[in-house]
């Protein structure tokens, strides 16, 4: 286990039970961490709209055997927290029959779509979160960074940081043509071998080729 979430009082079995208990108003989105419990209201129709586009770039995508979901938890133990993404893409079999959170060794990617309130949420703490969490494939769509809109793609984590960046600015009214971007272009997930409660999983399955576009991350 991290450090991360090695210091805290909260086992993982009991933060697990807490989640379990939760009343969740319908449509609403918790997210569970050792430190708190967050919970964010429906969103809009910009982030509906978004992610629409983004679960159409995936579908013409994805593996066989793989689900597109946007309610599924992502139980990340090294941190101690479960979050809700955007949309997560997961082998069918490996989620679970009950409320539990797909453990993160199975997400083969994560998206998060910002808002104003939760973008710095979304750039630093899930970023890191999910890297500790070894998930191959961090999709950001931030129409509020402060270097202007974009869509940035994380990928290849080592030593619990994504080593990886692919960032495709978004020009107002452009939303479909970013997604393509980094899903289309990259071709997002078409290496990932096949995965399961079985399968050996592979840290990393994100694009290698074209190392010309992308960029070192530091943090």
């Amino acid at each position: 286990m991290s450090t991360a979430f090695a210091g805290s009082a909260m086992t993982w079995e009991r933060l697990l039970d807490t989640w379990r208990e939760l009343q969740v108003p319908e449509g609403w989105r918790p997210e569970l961490t050792a430190e708190a419990i967050q919970m964010t209201p429906p969103p809009g129709g910009k982030h509906n709209l978004i992610a629409d586009l983004v679960d159409d770039a995936l579908r013409r995508a994805r593996p066989a055997g793989r689900g597109i979901f946007q309610t599924l938890g992502v139980g990340i133990r090294a941190t101690g927290s479960i979050y809700v993404p955007g949309l997560c893409v997961v082998p069918r079999d490996a989620v679970p029959d009950n409320s539990d959170p797909v453990p993160a060794e199975h997400a083969l990617l994560v998206v998060e779509i910002t808002s104003p309130s939760d973008g710095e949420h979304d750039r630093k703490k899930k970023k890191w979160a999910y890297a500790h969490g070894g998930i191959p494939q961090y999709l950001l769509i931030d129409a509020y960074d402060e270097d202007g809109p974009a869509v940035s793609l994380f990928t290849e984590p080592v030593q619990d940081v994504y080593s990886r960046t692919v960032r495709v600015p978004r020009a107002a009214g452009r939303d479909r043509r970013a997604v393509r971007g980094p899903v289309g272009d990259h071709r997002v997930l078409s290496r990932c071998p096949p995965t399961g409660r079985s399968a050996r999983r592979t840290r990393s399955c994100g694009p290698r080729s074209r190392a010309t576009s992308a960029t070192r991350s530091t943090a």
